[in-house]
């Protein structure tokens, strides 16, 4: 009985790690940086919230329209709701390009291949539509959902892992830690804005002195 539950906690556990992509979007940003485990657990982390967050805000779309399959469009819609300014623009514009770029691949026959394989994409699709599944209210997934949902993801990820590689350069370390991810994540206004009730574990606190205390 102690085994069977072992396995079980062992395949949620690797149901919803996606550490092997991240690292691999880390080397296409930053190819000399790499990221501790506390940090790796934190971008994990960010990735299942956020693709919960989308998740549930198309689920809500499609309650309203009496849907029971989620597509890309209840995906971009959730995107311009959950995601702010300049961030969602560019979000939706990475999600549109790789699901044109899947259909003109299965257009085109060139055989059995994975989506990732025809999307472009680092983060698996396959794991993504897994997760949509088991995570979320969600009971049916589009062709395209999955792809435009990862596509998405993959986006911001890259955007604060850039981010965090900067601010471990500042910092003059070579490694991804927690105080990096949250220093760059609440040094940019919009990503500050979309994580505004997040706290990243290990991470102290924003530098900041007040005014008055400044010698004059």
């Amino acid at each position: 009985m102690t085994g069977q539950r072992s396995n079980l906690k062992t395949q949620v556990k690797d149901s919803t790690a996606n550490s092997t992509f991240i690292y691999k979007v880390l080397k296409q940003v930053s190819p000399n940086t790499g990221i501790s485990n506390n940090a790796m657990h934190a971008v994990n982390d960010f990735v299942i919230d956020m693709m919960r967050k989308l998740c549930f805000e198309s689920y809500e779309l499609l309650e309203m329209q009496g849907k029971k399959i989620c597509s890309s469009r209840e995906i971009q819609t959730s995107v311009r709701l959950v995601v702010p300014g300049e961030l969602a623009k560019h979000a939706i514009s990475e999600g549109t390009k790789a699901c044109v770029k899947y259909m003109n691949y299965k257009k085109e026959g060139e055989g059995n291949l994975n989506k990732n394989v025809a999307s472009g994409l680092t983060l698996s699709c396959s794991r993504i539509r897994n997760l949509m599944l088991l995570l979320t209210p969600i009971q049916s997934v589009g062709q395209c959902a999955d792809i435009y949902l990862t596509a998405v993801l993959e986006y911001l990820l890259a955007e604060i892992l850039e981010l965090a590689s900067i601010v471990t350069k500042d910092m003059k370390r070579v490694r991804i830690i927690p105080r990096s991810l949250m220093m760059a994540i609440r040094n940019d206004e919009e990503l500050s804005k979309m994580t505004k009730h997040v706290t990243i574990i290990s991470s102290g606190v924003m530098p900041n002195i007040y005014g008055q205390l400044l010698p004059q």
